[in-house]
């Protein structure tokens, strides 16, 4: 998503979107603008409730009189600043959420009606309000550097809000003061008082003043709901999927309460038979597997579907680079029992005819042709009996969950019909024994500390033994490879130091899952060997375990009668001890043959040394790490908030750990040219630092740039933004600050004057900036 992926939508905390209130605190930042001066800026107060927490006293001093010398009234003053600077701004993006109205009447009678606010604030702890002011975002500009002005003057004394205040230096005389000033009765006064845990050996006014501020921060933190305002994907669909955080793919999990567009075009009707989806227009169609026993064809491969209902997702960069919102749609049998069928079992469809409007007006519509690139995945799951299903192949495409081009050399079953959809596309999910029923228990593993034999095809030594090699894989040289599994390329890396575990049966267990296991159905062996052998693990005859050599090779010997060469199962580790899904005839997790499904082996296929028997070798592994790394851009997209040349353009990186392979980030042009590149990161951190990037001075209206997280030469995750110039953000104010003397009040007229408009035309045609008289 993630999200994030959800790159399509905005991740920022914006400062302006979503507040959450109680009128209990209200109540105690009415109290403490009474007494100390904070005035009516419970958006100030509210914006960063951690930061609060975390400031000193003197700090808060300094921050409640500095709050008068800014407007007392943060909605007027963005009115104010966006009439005087003339904007024609861009559609207003702050959206009023649930009782908006209501929260507003709320918050407005806790500041205006103290004495009938406070005695509640013990009884309004728990209604709560969300308020999401409506905020112009160019004009967002020139009032942060307002703040930022009046955030440098001196500190001020306001002899008007303190005049009433005696020297506080007791519990009895803070519940006093507090009392008479926030207009209370005295057992309230004496309830709100107590609740400040106040020292009564260090009783101050700067003390009282702390503990109320920070009461509210405290109040704050305890309902703060970190959620960001939400994009609209355009004027036509501005109500997209709102999803929990329960209902976020793993992958997107750090972008709770973003949004993922329902697209489902088997459940809307658009797609209802195979013709529909041979000619629906604006379509992206195909099927999902458990690979078991078949092929890796896109039509009657003879794989088990996937279990109905399982939520597929997609997401697309159109031909100029912008990336798309997240679409969902869910997979069906009810279509056609047929496996030959296009929309037989296991079956996904996406209406897209819904175009996006980007910032500039442009429409972006997905039809399947060349420069529109595709993604998809579907999150991790667990099979009723407890394993793990994840991705292990995407059709097209090759490496799961990484963008292919819709007009491709590439073909590994898909099929564009160009201009029109995309059809025929497939994605196959490995599955992952658990909790070790697959293996002898723990304490008995054998551990082979010999390392390979250099040539057991013809070495007599390898009797009892099983040889191969283990890689990364890519894709690369496979990426239309639709027949077998993947060959070792130079470009894959060696999977040095990775454990290979191997296990067989004995002969009473053979006999066993022979009648057992192996008479059933492909789609019911794999629950029924879980069955058995979580019965019966004495079946195991043993579990021998080692590592792979510099060059990713490796031999597992067994102890002499342990090896039944048809009933082996294995899988690897990386060096962490995670298991690793792979191609290998161990896609599923059951006892075969090493050579018992070629279509998924990597190659060179399985083969035995005949005089050496029983033994195996080239029973290779080829690895498909796990990446599960979001990227978006921060503050900065298509739609509502794009960006001026310039501009210091920011990536956030979440999931979790890096891939094996190689990883970088890359920015592109809208043609698709590399216009920054890192160096291969290790963590997330360094990849977002490296990845900073700077709007090019010959950027113009319309352009986009986009930034890939690239894994093993893939393209895995990705986001964009626009340029749209305005002279809101072309002449972007700023300001030196204001210094004034211990009781010498700042004035409306100080701060605006201390805010300047650089490159404005001429200093004569400076834009009026306006705040309210804080006096």
């Amino acid at each position: 998503m993630t999200g994030k992926k959800l790159d399509f939508l905005s991740n920022r905390l914006n400062k302006y979107s979503i507040r959450k209130f109680t009128v209990g605190t209200a109540s105690i930042l009415v109290g403490a603008a009474l007494i100390f001066g904070v005035a009516n800026e419970e958006a100030n107060a509210a914006e960063d409730t951690q930061k609060m927490e975390e400031m000193t006293s003197d700090e808060l001093s300094d921050e409640s009189t500095m709050n008068q010398s800014t407007n007392r009234d943060s909605s007027n003053q963005e009115k104010n600043i966006e009439e005087s600077t003339q904007e024609e701004s861009a559609p207003q993006t702050g959206q009023v959420k649930d009782k908006t109205t209501e929260a507003d009447s709320k918050v407005e009678q806790a500041q205006d009606k103290t004495a009938e606010v406070a005695p509640k604030a013990e009884q309004a702890q728990n209604e709560t309000t969300e308020i999401v002011p409506q905020v112009n975002p160019e004009v967002e500009k020139v009032e942060e550097k307002v703040a930022e002005a009046a955030s440098q003057t001196e500190p001020i004394k306001e002899e008007s809000a303190t005049a009433n205040i005696k020297n506080i230096n007791d519990t009895k005389s803070a519940k006093n003061d507090y009392a008479k000033v926030a207009n209370v009765s005295d057992s309230e006064a004496e309830k709100i008082i107590g609740q400040l845990n106040l020292d009564p050996q260090n009783m101050t006014t700067e003390a009282l003043q702390f503990a109320l501020i920070n009461q509210l921060a405290n109040e704050q933190n305890a309902n703060k709901r970190f959620a960001t305002a939400l994009r609209s994907v355009s004027p036509r669909n501005t109500e997209a999927l709102n999803i929990s955080a329960n209902d976020v793919p793993s992958a997107l999990m750090p972008y709770s309460g973003s949004q993922v567009i329902e697209a489902d075009a088997i459940a809307n009707g658009y797609i209802k038979s195979q013709t529909d989806a041979t000619n629906a227009p604006n379509t992206l169609s195909g099927r999902a597997w458990l690979v078991d026993h078949g092929t890796p064809s896109t039509m009657a491969n003879g794989l088990t579907p996937i279990p109905e209902g399982t939520k597929v997702y997609l997401q697309w960069i159109d031909s100029d680079g912008a990336v798309s919102p997240t679409y969902v749609a869910s997979t069906t049998n009810q279509l056609s029992s047929a496996d030959g069928s296009q929309v037989g079992p296991g079956s996904y469809a996406f209406d897209l005819r819904e175009a996006w409007i980007d910032a500039n007006g442009k429409e972006h519509k997905y039809h399947a042709i060349a420069g529109q690139y595709y993604r998809l995945w579907i999150e991790d799951f667990q099979t009723p009996n407890g394993n793990n299903v994840s991705m292990l192949r995407q059709a097209g495409g090759f490496f799961p969950g990484s963008y292919v081009n819709s007009v491709s050399s590439s073909n590994l079953g898909q099929f564009p019909l160009i201009g029109t959809n995309m059809q025929r596309t497939g994605i196959y999910m490995a599955i992952d024994s658990t909790n070790g029923y697959m293996d002898a228990d723990r304490s008995e593993w054998i551990h082979d500390e010999l390392g390979p034999i250099s040539a057991p095809s013809v070495d007599l030594n390898a009797k009892n033994s099983i040889s191969g090699k283990i890689w990364l894989e890519t894709g690369a040289g496979d990426y239309a490879n639709s027949a077998t599994g993947p060959n070792d390329n130079g470009n894959d890396p060696q999977a040095v130091g990775y454990t290979v575990v191997m296990s067989s049966l004995t002969s009473e267990g053979a006999q066993a899952y022979e009648a057992q296991v192996e008479s059933l159905p492909e789609s019911e062996r794999a629950d029924a060997a879980k069955n058995l052998l979580t019965d019966h693990p004495e079946y195991i005859s043993a579990t021998v375990y080692g590592e792979t050599d510099e060059g990713g090779k490796y031999t597992l010997r067994f102890p002499d009668g342990t090896l039944n060469d048809q009933y082996i199962y294995g899988y690897v580790m990386d060096p962490e001890g995670n298991m690793i899904k792979s191609y290998s005839s161990y896609t599923s997790p059951q006892f075969r043959t090493p050579n018992s499904n070629l279509s998924w082996t990597p190659q060179t296929a399985p083969a035995q040394n005949l005089v050496a028997n029983p033994m195996w070798y080239n029973v290779n592994f080829a690895l498909v790490p796990t990446t599960k790394i979001d990227l978006e851009i921060i503050d900065l997209n298509n739609t509502n908030s794009p960006a001026v040349p310039g501009d210091v353009v920011n990536i956030d990186l979440t999931g979790s750990k890096l891939s094996p392979l190689p990883t970088h980030i890359e920015w592109r042009d809208k043609k698709g040219n590399i216009v920054q590149q890192t160096t291969d990161i290790t963590s997330l951190k360094e990849g977002e630092k490296q990845s900073t990037f700077i709007v090019p001075d010959t950027a113009t209206d319309g352009d986009i740039y986009t930034a890939y997280l690239v894994v093993g030469g893939n393209d895995v995750a990705a986001d964009s933004f626009i340029i749209k110039i305005t002279d809101a953000r072309k002449y972007e104010p700023s300001t030196e600050g204001i210094k004034k003397d211990y009781g010498t009040p700042t004035t409306a007229e100080g701060v605006t004057s201390s805010v300047t408009v650089p490159g404005y035309p001429s200093q004569g045609d400076q834009p009026v900036i306006t705040v309210d008289d804080p006096t």
